[in-house]
């Protein structure tokens, strides 16, 4: 587990660093998505973004997921269809219910990255989550080499990361 933590130190300043951002971020990478969708019409490859994100908490099971979507960006009608959202456990994300947030347990401190308020609505009780803002999901285009004897090229990928400030 040390070393699990400690190569995640290094990507994690390496990567911010790379970012410009503050170098006291955690940073976990969630997903990488192929960011090769071709335009049924024209077959030309379209980009991938991040559409947003949000928590979800399963109450029973006492779990937290991280929901990310995705849209691709098209400049004309072409049958186009975005990559299935990604569902994440975070390990170290949690629901705290005495203090009715999403926090994120870490060796260093403990970040609130949502507050959580049970509603009354029409088909009844759901809960509002309302983000903090210290933490969010970052994307990166990364272009890859095909490295597979015969084939060369490359590929590209969003990689897509949960930070914690």
């Amino acid at each position: 587990m040390k070393k699990t933590i400690s190569i995640l130190s290094i990507f994690t300043a390496i990567f911010m660093s790379h970012l410009g951002l503050a170098i006291a971020s955690t940073v976990i990478q969630v997903d990488s998505v192929p960011d090769n969708t071709p335009n049924l019409v024209t077959h030309a490859p379209l980009l991938i973004q991040v559409e947003g994100y949000k928590f979800e908490i399963d109450q029973e099971q006492i779990k937290t997921r991280l929901v990310v979507d995705y849209r691709v960006d098209c400049t004309n009608d072409g049958d186009v269809v975005s990559p299935a959202s990604t569902l994440a456990e975070i390990p170290g994300l949690i629901y705290d219910s005495s203090s009715k947030s999403i926090v994120f347990r870490s060796a260093r401190a403990d970040t609130k990255c949502a507050s959580v308020e049970e509603k009354q609505g029409l088909f009844g009780k759901y809960l509002k989550i309302k983000k903090t803002g210290l933490c969010r999901v970052i994307s990166k285009h990364v272009k890859h080499k095909n490295d597979g004897g015969w084939s060369t090229g490359s590929y590209t990928t969003l990689d897509v990361y949960f930070e914690v400030q």
